[in-house]
């Protein structure tokens, strides 16, 4: 298929996607359950750069970590969507569809699962500057957390363009999951 025809299927499956997908809720007891039956979108664990591991730390403690091991801290991650599929993550001119979760499962170096952020895009009026996202992340040594996140928000509020996600490879990313 050449890649103009592949472009417009592409979009042509965009616009046929749902505007809605079942609606989950993460809580505090399931957070750490909930995403291993949506579909994982990495292979293998992804590596993220310091700089972006960083950015995460000043909320969930993580500057511990990097303070512990230096510049070159690293984070190994999972990720995971309900609602949508890998094509919409490819796509330039991502829209997700309200219920859509995406989760960033953090892993230990032995691969065990440390903590569990993620975003929810939720109704038309939740957070219009901000994509109508909910974020939340739990582990257990720091609880959990959900709402406007601040020092999620932030960060994704860059990712404007893509509505607000970063994905393996996305620009501001540093070709980093996020």
């Amino acid at each position: 298929m050449n890649p103009m025809r592949a472009a417009l299927v592409l979009a042509g499956a965009l616009l046929l996607a749902p505007t809605t997908v079942e609606r989950l809720e993460v809580t505090r007891d399931n957070v750490g359950s909930i995403y291993r039956s949506f579909d994982r979108l990495t292979a293998e664990p992804v590596e993220v750069s310091a700089a972006l591991f960083a950015l995460c730390g000043p909320m969930f403690g993580a500057e511990r970590e990097v303070e512990r091991a230096g510049p070159h801290a690293r984070a190994l991650v999972h990720l995971y969507s309900h609602g949508v599929d890998a094509a919409v993550f490819a796509s330039p001119e991502r829209q997700f569809p309200v219920g859509t979760i995406v989760v960033k499962e953090k892993l230990a170096p032995d691969l065990t699962a440390t903590g569990v952020g993620g975003m929810q895009k939720m109704e038309p009026g939740y957070d219009p500057e901000g994509g109508d996202w909910l974020y939340f992340y739990g582990s257990r040594s720091s609880g959990f957390t959900s709402g406007r996140l601040d020092t999620c928000r932030s960060c994704h509020l860059r990712a404007k363009e893509s509505d607000f996600v970063y994905f393996v490879g996305s620009h501001d990313a540093g070709s980093d999951a996020r």
